[in-house]
């Protein structure tokens, strides 16, 4: 008889599943970007909830909540109701890093989200401001070890992949930088631009248009290979640092619980917008690319960044915050 009830209320709960998902949506959706407006994760956000809206016939308003390095929204997102109407848009700072970086960061990144969709990913790029006297990686060291801590490289705050760059740097590069966080990457590339700091490492869409512009000049990316949307540019590995290898990346989430008709329907919808022309060329005009796979092998990329990136902060020796 129990088992009979179980059965039943299994079944009543799936067919709950299936009438909200029937619908799905019928008022806006929330898309948290846990990084200050102007950063790599807003601009992404923007791009796609633009084009979700559009195909669900809901606005997709995004919800920016800075803090902790992606950190605060992310337990936000994970602490939202499971129903579809808020997403998360999750990356390597607050699913990779934090966790080693931080005492507590409010969420598991694994259990407490559920994957809708891979979205992007784009090496950082190491940029310095013209007036400074390095036009490579090598010469930007050599300034470092003349004259210790003088050079400040910037972040978008603690734990946040640009600071890992900076940490990496100095430990792989054997000089002695002054690492300055802030409260999200464009600030730091906006004090940059001013000849406030010298160094950054930010994702392209942040800093490439002003390399391009001429206000900035990059040295290297952090990719493994070479980017064919900076071909121009040597990678960290081929600039002679060793062992230098970062790369941002983004996915959209729900919170675990989240029905999975409606996680299938975001699915399908983000599915159709990623391969779309126009969305490929918003984000090669950001400096990223679409990063299309499946959910299981974007869960696996995951898990193999949590364990990297572990071993990085182990390597670098950033105190827990």
């Amino acid at each position: 008889m129990n088992a009979i009830r179980l059965l039943f209320g299994m079944l009543a709960l799936g067919a709950t599943a299936v009438i909200q998902a029937q619908g799905y949506p019928n008022k806006p959706i929330r898309f948290i970007a846990p990084f200050p407006p102007g950063g790599s994760s807003d601009l992404i956000a923007r791009v796609i909830s633009q084009r979700m809206s559009e195909q669900l016939g809901q606005p997709v308003v995004i919800d920016n909540r800075p803090g902790a390095s992606g950190s605060l929204g992310a337990e936000l997102g994970a602490r939202a109701p499971a129903d579809g109407y808020t997403l998360l848009l999750g990356g390597v700072a607050p699913f990779a890093m934090n966790p080693h970086l931080l005492k507590r960061v409010g969420y598991d990144p694994f259990k407490d989200f559920a994957v809708v969709s891979s979205l992007a990913r784009g090496p950082q790029l190491l940029v310095v401001h013209p007036s400074l006297p390095a036009r490579t990686v090598q010469e930007y060291l050599a300034l470092a070890r003349k004259k210790p801590n003088a050079l400040i490289c910037g972040s978008g705050g603690v734990g946040t992949p640009a600071h890992i760059g900076c940490e990496l740097l100095r430990l792989r590069g054997n000089a002695q930088l002054l690492h300055v966080p802030y409260k999200g990457t464009g600030q730091s590339v906006n004090d940059l631009l001013g000849a406030q700091i010298q160094s950054v490492f930010a994702s392209m869409p942040v800093c490439y248009p002003h390399v391009r512009s001429g206000r900035l000049r990059a040295l290297a990316t952090t990719s493994r290979e070479r980017t064919s949307l900076a071909p121009e540019l040597p990678t960290m590995l081929e600039a002679g640092v060793a062992d230098f290898v970062t790369e941002s990346w983004w996915g959209a989430y729900v919170p675990s619980g989240t029905p999975a008709p409606i996680v299938q329907r975001l699915a399908a919808v983000i599915g159709r917008i990623l391969p779309e022309a126009e969305t490929k060329e918003r984000f090669t005009g950001l400096g990223i690319e679409t990063l299309i796979m499946p959910s299981k092998d974007f869960v696996a990329m995951m898990r193999a960044e949590f364990s990297n990136y572990g071993r990085v902060v182990k390597d670098v020796g950033i105190a827990s915050q």
